[in-house]
């Protein structure tokens, strides 16, 4: 059954349809939802206003970057191409950094440092310079490194950019050998 809601004079809802089905269209310029509202059983369609607050843990941004380049890595850290801007909504919030590197290692280690704008925030320097067993790895390997890092940056304004510099522990070798693919993905987690 169609109809329509009004409060003081002003049209709040209007369903078009029959009972117990069709669309309930809420008009916005008349209708103000309170804080401490709940809805059960509703599907929200629509964008959420910028005044919206989502409780602590909930991830309201992400920013993502990646590259297919291969780029020959030696002993000195080196920018690799793989990075991603963020700007957080809050000084308080938390960024949430995920990294997946490839990198190819021959007779060697290989080490990484991921940095937000210029101070370092991850360092693993000699990473599978040694195999499971203790020996110095002899043959040639690729490796897939996943990381994750909980930064708390201290933000004032502007964005932040987050960066990976990769090196070996001797020798040249590739990360992203064969145009692989490395990401670097940076989500801000409400504190």
């Amino acid at each position: 059954m169609a109809g329509t809601l009004r409060i003081g004079g002003n049209t709040i809802a209007t369903h078009a349809g029959s009972e117990g089905a069709g669309t309930v269209t809420l008009d916005s310029s008349t209708l103000t939802i309170e804080s401490n509202t709940s809805f059960s059983g509703a599907t929200f369609n629509g964008t959420v206003g910028s005044t919206a607050t989502f409780p602590a843990g909930h991830i309201i941004q992400v920013a993502y970057g990646h590259t297919v380049t291969a780029t020959s890595v030696t002993t000195s850290l080196i920018d690799v191409g793989l990075s991603v801007d963020i700007t957080p909504t809050d000084p308080t919030n938390k960024i949430l950094i995920t990294a997946h590197l490839q990198m190819q290692i021959n007779n060697s280690g290989l080490g990484f440092v991921i940095y937000r704008d210029s101070t370092a925030i991850k360092t693993a320097l000699d990473y599978a310079n040694y195999t499971s067993a203790g020996g110095q790895l002899n043959t040639r390997s690729s490796y897939a490194i996943l990381d994750d890092i909980s930064d708390s940056p201290a933000w004032s304004s502007g964005s932040i950019t987050y960066k990976v510099q990769a090196r070996t522990y001797n020798g040249t070798h590739t990360f992203n050998e064969s145009t692989n693919y490395s990401e670097i993905i940076a989500m801000e987690v409400v504190a």
